[in-house]
């Protein structure tokens, strides 16, 4: 009782055998062979019986389960096929075994297709075969010797033709492959560039926010060093990173790529960091680095920066994509800038209304200076508020009130022209400094207990074409100027 494979798995064998180019070679062999010997009335026996015990062979190795193309395999299976030739033109006569010797050349041909080493191997060993026979015998026969250097000749062109074209098709396809491969690549990354916008449009650019923008670029692009700095004041000071051990917190554009991309404003990348004498080592790990500023109308508002190791350097497709999302990242932070410019100035109108009825509460002069000064403290945020007023009799500028200073410098007169009241007074305009040193203070209040270089403004008392006095107000801290918005707001006050 015979038994059937299924139609699934004998279909299975038979596209495997059909992929198999040994099994492929062995059956076209064997019929060059029969078509060759059989006409000549030989002794059929000594060419059909190796002929199908090699393609018996082959078929065998093509059954395997394990990897039946494997360098070496295919290197035995190659030198089978040589040595089945080899037993049929020995065995058959010599008018019939000169015809046979031509199927040496499809052999040496698909070693030279498999590679140089078994082209090399092959070929050599098919000129042995068949120059061993005409050598060795007793008699050289007339012509024998000539038409083996032919074959040789002919086995060798072929062999290094095949070669080279192989070699060139697998140029191409490498080429190809990297190619696809590249597009692969970029669709992911054009995705995560997506990624970042959604992100970015719908929760802006806030501490949590960068650090998911830091996460989507270590996880879609595979990078190990990333970090984003936002601009803040003259510095650019850390919001997110990924993958460094030592974190440089802040740029002030002196040093690091960082520092120059601040500087110039144009994207950086650096193959090789050792070559860069700008470059501020964060980790030992780092080979090369990308740097892209995030710009919006001129102004950048920060630096997005990737760096690689040595065994993932980044080109340029890196830096391309980068500044894809650094677009994405500087219009977000615009975006936000502008919300929360439209937010202060809310509320910053929202507070100069509470000014006008905190200080229109009562017509008796002391409490209405004490009310001037502790709403214009409450609006501008201010540490010390001074009012100062003009005398109708005397002429002289004395301090009236004063919040969050020395009260024992209230009745003190300001000099004209001296400290920041001096000047509002004197110039009818409004006066700022974001450096202010003891030296510029009045010398009336020089001594005042305060720090010894402030962030001041002033803005004049007006009424008309007459001074009626100022205020002039500091701030102890010098990470905080006065903005343009407050700038703006304090003529209101005025």
């Amino acid at each position: 009782m015979t038994r059937r494979l299924p139609p699934l798995r004998a279909r299975s064998l038979g596209t495997r055998l059909a992929s198999d180019p040994h099994v492929l070679l062995a059956i076209a062999v064997t019929l060059a062979a029969l078509i060759i010997e059989l006409p000549a009335n030989a002794d059929s026996i000594a060419v059909v019986v190796p002929a199908f015990v090699y393609v018996a062979i082959q078929v065998g190795f093509g059954l395997r389960r394990s990897n039946p193309r494997s360098p070496h395999l295919d290197l035995v299976r190659l030198l089978i096929a040589l040595g089945a030739v080899f037993w049929m033109t020995l065995q058959v006569g010599e008018g019939v075994a000169l015809p046979l010797t031509s199927l040496y050349i499809p052999v040496v041909a698909m070693a030279a297709a498999r590679g140089t080493r078994p082209g090399v191997v092959l070929g050599a060993a098919a000129m042995a075969a068949y120059l061993l026979p005409v050598i060795s015998a007793p008699v050289l026969v007339p012509g024998n010797l000539q038409r083996g250097v032919a074959m040789v000749a002919s086995m060798t062109l072929i062999g290094i033709g095949t070669r080279q074209t192989i070699a060139q098709l697998e140029r191409v396809l490498g080429r190809a492959q990297t190619a696809m491969a590249s597009q692969r690549r970029r669709a992911r990354q054009m995705a995560a560039v997506e990624a970042v916008g959604r992100t970015l449009a719908a929760q802006g650019p806030s501490g949590a926010t960068l650090a998911e923008v830091v996460d989507l670029l270590v996880a879609r692009f595979d990078y190990r060093f990333v970090s984003i700095y936002t601009a803040e004041s003259s510095v650019m000071r850390l919001g997110a990173q990924r993958g460094y051990t030592n974190v440089i917190e802040t740029f002030d554009g002196s040093v690091g790529v960082v520092g120059r991309v601040m500087r110039t404003g144009r994207p950086e990348l650096v193959r090789d960091i050792t070559t860069d004498p700008d470059y501020a080592s964060a980790d030992p790990d780092v080979g090369s680095e990308v740097s892209i500023p995030l710009v919006v109308g001129g102004q950048t508002l920060g630096v997005l920066n990737v760096e690689g190791t040595a065994d993932r350097p980044l080109d340029e497709g890196d830096r391309d994509t980068m500044i894809l999302v650094g677009d994405r990242l500087a219009s977000a932070l615009a975006l936000a800038r502008e919300r929360e410019a439209l937010r202060e100035r809310a509320d910053l109108f929202d507070r100069l209304a509470r000014f006008g009825s905190a200080i229109n509460a009562s017509l008796e002069a002391e409490r209405v200076h004490g009310s001037i000064i502790a709403a214009v403290s409450e609006v501008l945020a201010t540490d010390v508020t001074v009012l100062t007023l003009r005398e109708s009799d005397t002429g002289l500028d004395r301090i009236v009130a004063m919040r969050g200073g020395e009260e024992r410098y209230v009745g003190a007169t300001i000099p004209p022209g001296e400290g920041m009241s001096g000047r509002a007074i004197a110039e009818r305009v409004v006066v700022t400094s974001t450096s202010m040193a003891r030296a510029s203070f009045p010398s009336t209040v020089r001594g005042a207990k305060v720090p010894d270089v402030l962030v001041a403004a002033a803005f004049p008392l007006l009424k008309e074409e007459r001074v009626l006095g100022a205020v002039a107000m500091t701030r102890h801290d010098l990470g905080r100027p006065f903005t343009a918005l407050e700038i703006e707001a304090m003529p209101l006050l005025a």
